[in-house]
């Protein structure tokens, strides 16, 4: 938060403006008014959560956090050896697989998020993992990348989309069975 207060104003907007494009995986800026609405909000008091642009805006008085909704998210089916741009934000692909199912790239649900937490290596809020992609085999989870979670009966990889890289990344984004 200290960085964001010593920021200038058209700073502040820039990389309120660039985050929400990577974040919201949109390929236009949010509406500038909208977006002044929000910087000023952050300026005065900004505690709480707002959203914009496709996402969440979680502000404290020690940090400021911008992340997907977890909402309106697609489910989409993919083939072993297809890459598919999920979500204006990732590609993801599924380099090889075994079996005669049906896969597809979605999100976690939330019953399987107890489960998962116990076995993570690095923390994630579960609301920032509920944004991130997941590939099933069937009904059955088969990798979530960002979280650690591999398959050795497939390679799953995920990486930014070009261009939408940023520059301090909560997660691990490339994952594969060793």
């Amino acid at each position: 938060r200290s960085v964001w207060d010593a920021a200038s104003a058209p700073a502040r907007a820039g990389a309120l403006r660039h985050l929400l494009g990577v974040a919201g995986g949109r390929a236009y800026p949010p509406a500038t008014d909208a977006l002044a609405r929000l910087v000023a909000w952050l300026d005065d008091s900004g505690c709480g959560r707002r959203t914009l642009h496709r996402c969440v805006v979680a502000a404290t008085a020690e940090q400021i956090r911008v992340q997907r909704e977890a909402r309106g998210l697609p489910t989409v089916p993919i083939f072993p050896g297809q890459e598919i741009a999920w979500d204006g934000r990732f590609t993801v692909a599924l380099e090889q697989a075994e079996g005669g199912v049906a896969f597809a790239i979605g999100t976690l649900r939330r019953g399987e998020w107890a489960d998962l937490r116990r076995r993570l290596t690095m923390p994630a809020p579960l609301d920032a993992a509920l944004t991130l992609p997941v590939v099933r085999a069937g009904e059955c989870l088969l990798a979530a990348p960002h979280l650690g979670v591999e398959s050795p009966s497939a390679t799953v990889r995920v990486s930014p989309l070009p261009g939408r890289t940023l520059a301090v990344r909560p997660f691990a984004v490339v994952s594969s069975p060793g």
